[in-house]
């Protein structure tokens, strides 16, 4: 009987230090300057990208293009010669976990293009950074308490 009361206390005052103790103040600075930082050079990017698909009207051919000179550049770094890197010998598991990732990669890229490609800059930039500005609305409130004074 002593020992499952003094579990409950013990129990009870874990809980307790839990639900009070405060979290540490933080600054919200660095990540509102890294949300600025995304959002300029997302500005940035749709803005060259829709020059670009201007000049070239081909956005799917663009984007496999843009995707074999990352593939070159990583095949480049790897090799023995430069000792930059080193490329592991894939296995099935490796491939069966990153093959769907590099296909939503790839087809998310895709789409991105085309619709870059088809409509104003100003409202694929609205529809890049809607959901990356709603996040701190939306985040659930503090579940912590603040510690008595």
């Amino acid at each position: 009987m002593i020992g499952r009361e003094r579990e409950a206390r013990l129990r009870a005052r874990t809980f307790s230090s839990l639900t009070t103790t405060p979290s540490p103040r933080t600054h919200p600075w660095p990540v509102i300057s890294l949300c600025c930082l995304w959002y300029f050079s997302s500005a940035l990017s749709s803005n060259t990208g829709k020059a670009i698909f201007n000049a070239f009207k081909f956005p799917v051919t663009l984007t496999l293009i843009q995707f074999a000179i990352i593939a070159l550049y990583c095949y480049i770094y790897t090799r023995p010669a430069l000792r930059l890197g080193t490329l592991r010998e894939p296995t099935r598991a490796l491939l069966r976990g990153v093959l769907p990732m590099a296909g939503f990669q790839v087809g998310g890229h895709v789409f991105s293009s085309v619709a870059t490609s088809r409509v104003p800059v100003a409202t694929v930039h609205t529809i890049k950074v809607g959901p990356a500005a709603s996040t701190k609305r939306l985040r659930p409130p503090r579940l912590t308490q603040p510690s008595p004074p």
